[in-house]
């Protein structure tokens, strides 16, 4: 499955209604296998989803705090799509923690990995949230540290044969990348622009 169907799939995952019988059922074969994920995650792993949940809240509250600067170079429409995608994504990292009886262990490492993150980029940035350029070299550094951590919780997902785990890291993994050839590309441009131009 590439990139795009699994984003359908976390897509769908993310509106199936709380009244039915497990929130995977839809995804997976059977509610036994379902429940054999759910016991076998440890804190390691609990911690590790904490970590990517912060990535997604901190990858929105940059896009809150710099939406005006990120449109102009990625336009609205793609601007809309990572925040779904962090949206999404949150939300399984939060439900697979809660299936497992670990969501308090994930929010508490979510929580001080956000300060963390946000402490690392508000130096970065600085007062220039209306500097596309500087945003996008920021997100160099943000969206390379978002792979190397859903790389954790793939592996994570891989020692249990857990396939949630595994399609929400390799979805992370895809969107990061993405994030990444988009910045690199129109650094480019600049670089070129900016040579030309003094």
């Amino acid at each position: 499955m590439d990139h795009r169907g699994i984003s359908s799939a976390l897509y769908q995952l993310s509106y199936t209604p709380i009244a039915c019988e497990h929130p995977y059922t839809t995804a997976f074969s059977t509610k036994s296998e379902i429940l054999l994920y759910s016991t076998d995650m440890n804190e390691f792993t609990a911690k590790k989803l904490g970590e990517v949940l912060a990535f997604t809240r901190v990858g929105n509250d940059t896009i809150e705090k710099g939406r005006s600067a990120l449109i102009q170079v990625l336009g609205e429409e793609k601007v809309s799509d990572i925040e779904d995608k962090n949206r999404i994504h949150g939300e399984e990292c939060l439900r697979i923690s809660t299936d497992a009886g670990m969501v308090d262990i994930t929010i508490t490492k979510a929580e001080k990995t956000e300060e963390k993150l946000k402490k690392m980029r508000d130096l970065y940035v600085g007062d220039e949230w209306d500097n596309p350029t500087e945003l996008l070299e920021w997100s160099g550094f943000f969206e390379g540290a978002a792979v190397v951590h859903f790389a954790l919780v793939k592996g994570t997902g891989e020692a249990l044969d857990n396939s949630a785990l595994m399609m929400l890291a390799e979805e992370g993994i895809a969107t990061h990348y993405e994030m990444i050839e988009l910045a690199e590309s129109e650094l480019q441009s600049v670089g070129q622009n900016k040579a030309g131009t003094e």
